[in-house]
């Protein structure tokens, strides 16, 4: 220990351990190789490599302590290029962006064609996207990816990426995932790229694209199971629910275990309901409710079954669904609708009976419908619930209510779905008809014929011929007979 050559044994033993990863007990032989040589010549590679061992230990402040006392003595030093890169990243990992941001704009001012400069400017470009400088982080990110040499080159493309897509540029987004693969075709990323690129094209509505690029995602085993479902929502939000479902039942089979199944089956039932394949809709929601029964769409599951039964006619089993669904999610967000399709049911059984047993269903389906209106603060569902409450008493032959329980839909149309103020204005003017007033039912028929889309034109034709002719308004009857 006491020989001349000990403390450079002793540096060399310590420079061993750090390439061997052995960064403890290597800090170690350099700390006690500073304590011991306070005016060695090779102090300042020991200085440095401590705060390099810091920072492989995951010990990040320790780590800016150290550096920050290397370059502070050592400035000049070859090895001040690398502190200032570790400094930059120990201080970045500590979540202290300008700090951070500060250390590596230093050593791009100092070393412009510095052997670090890619790892330094893309440390700096990830600071400036949490310092909020996303344009200045835009054009870093735009640059390295413009050097294909450059090992920070396909991060950065998808970076670039990603920086759009967050800013709502998703065509410029999806170019810049797009490219990924074509300049870095051995990159890692390119199976998140190409989904990236497919959420960029699905944003943009061009669904077409984004299933092309979810299908070239799907190579990627890590990203299979995502790209496989969004290629379902893509042909779904297309319309195309026949390719949707098909795509669901493929990927639920190849991956039945998957954390998306219950997100998989509720879309591959949507998307069946949506084609009136009502069968295999209720088999695919009933998948949801009973395998992820406390799952987050379990109950929308069950009021989509419920919606699937009723449609099939399945009263019964509709009425089994809907008592199933108030029993396990009672305080459900879908609750209003849920009772709003109770009296959608009630008037349904109504018209298949007769007598005072329709008239029972159909004071059902009133109670039903009017208690949601009373009580429902969704827009939406009051909405839904004021059109059934309307058609029962329609059906019960009581014009004369009609009007007080749409006329608030109406009086506020701001919000509501086209096609339901159609339906509002139809049912109204139909019971100004059958009370004589014809002023009132023409201005609702045509407030409906005055829609660019319109789903009964018909209807609407036909009551606004009948006011006017009451109104001897002939005129306007002979063009409307034309239209009609």
């Amino acid at each position: 220990p006491n020989h001349e050559q000990a403390p450079l044994a002793q540096l060399y033993l310590a420079q061993a351990l750090v390439h061997q990863q052995k960064f403890k007990p290597a800090r170690d032989e350099f700390r006690e190789f500073l304590q011991a040589n306070a005016e060695h010549s090779e102090r300042p590679l020991a200085m440095y490599r401590t705060g390099e061992c810091s920072y492989f230990l995951g010990e990040h402040e320790q780590a800016v302590k150290e550096l920050n006392a290397f370059l502070k003595v050592f400035s000049t030093h070859e090895l001040a290029e690398w502190a200032w890169v570790y400094l930059g990243e120990s201080e970045f990992r500590q979540n202290h962006m300008q700090q951070a941001a500060t250390a590596f704009e230093t050593y791009v001012a100092k070393y412009a064609q510095g052997a670090l400069l890619d790892d330094a400017q893309f440390g700096l470009a990830r600071c400036y996207e949490l310092l909020d400088r996303k344009n200045e982080a835009i054009e870093l990110y735009r640059t390295l990816a413009s050097r294909p040499n450059s090992p920070r080159a396909p991060e950065s493309q998808f970076n670039l990426g990603a920086r759009l897509y967050d800013q709502g540029e998703f065509a410029k987004a999806a170019a810049a995932f797009s490219q990924v693969a074509e300049s870095f075709p051995q990159s890692p990323l390119i199976g998140h790229a190409e989904m990236n690129a497919g959420y960029a094209f699905y944003q943009l509505r061009e669904y077409d694209a984004a299933i092309e690029r979810f299908k070239k995602a799907t190579v990627d085993e890590n990203e299979a199971v995502t790209a496989g479902y969004w290629i379902g929502l893509s042909y779904k939000a297309a319309g195309q629910y026949d390719e949707a479902a098909e795509a669901f039942s493929d990927t639920i089979e190849k991956h039945s275990d998957s954390p998306l199944g219950e997100a998989i089956y509720f879309h591959w039932g949507h998307s069946e309901l949506r084609s009136s394949k009502y069968d295999s809709a209720l088999t695919q929601f009933a998948h949801v409710y009973e395998g992820w029964p406390g799952g987050t769409l379990a109950d929308d599951a069950l009021y989509a079954a419920s919606e699937a039964a009723l449609r099939l006619g399945e009263f019964e089993r509709t009425e089994a669904l809907n008592a199933k669904f108030f029993e396990l999610y009672p305080e459900s967000n879908l609750k209003f609708a849920q009772r709003t399709l109770l009296a959608r049911l009630r008037i349904e059984e109504g018209l298949r009976a007769e007598g005072d047993a329709k008239t029972t269903k159909l004071e059902e389906a009133v109670v039903a419908a009017s208690s949601v209106a009373n009580e429902s603060p969704v827009r939406e569902s009051n909405v839904a619930a004021r059109l059934q409450w309307a058609r029962a008493l329609d059906l019960l032959g009581r014009p004369d209510d009609i009007p007080a329980v749409v006329s608030p839909i109406l009086d506020d149309p701001a919000d509501v779905h086209p096609l339901d103020i159609e339906a509002a204005h139809l049912v109204r003017g139909k019971a100004y008809l059958s009370a004589s007033k014809y002023d009132e039912a023409a201005k609702d028929f045509d407030a409906v014929l005055g829609q660019s889309s319109i789903a009964d034109k018909v209807a609407a034709l036909c009551g606004v011929i009948v006011a006017n002719i009451e109104l001897g308004q002939w005129d306007n009857v002979e063009t409307r007979l034309n239209e009609l």
